[in-house]
């Protein structure tokens, strides 16, 4: 029983050494990673029932972190959330579906945030309506 205690607590270091080690922050990195959102387009409208298509690309030298999340404006609350895993890729296209419910209707932001190893940020939002 010690062995194996000490066997998985042994791989459990050497897991997470691993992992920090990938995450390095890379100092030498100024730029900011690209993002296009290529849908929705500003005032797009949405009807309860059908799906909001999130679609555009993101670019960096070492991306870290991608969200894509969709928020009602009318009280903050967020009503769809994704976290693509882009951790060490150059180039990643994103795909979502938003359907909303009938409690989203209104006015709703979508708002993509991506960042690189460097923690330089980019966030781009697109202003879209639920409609019963």
């Amino acid at each position: 029983m010690k062995k194996t205690m000490l066997l998985l607590t042994s791989l459990a270091l050497v897991g997470a050494i691993t992992f920090t080690s990938s995450c390095k922050k890379k100092d030498t990195d100024s730029s900011a990673p690209t993002l296009v959102i290529d849908e929705p387009v500003a005032g797009e409208t949405v009807t309860v029932g059908d799906s909001l298509h999130i679609e555009g690309t993101v670019t960096d030298a070492s991306l870290h972190e991608l969200n894509i999340k969709v928020t009602k404006n009318s009280n903050g609350a967020t009503v769809f959330n994704s976290d693509p895993v882009v951790h060490d890729l150059t180039t990643y296209f994103f795909h979502a579906h938003y359907a909303p419910v009938l409690s989203d209707t209104g006015a709703c932001t979508v708002t993509v945030t991506v960042a690189d190893h460097s923690e330089n940020i980019t966030k781009k939002t697109v202003a879209v309506t639920v409609l019963p």
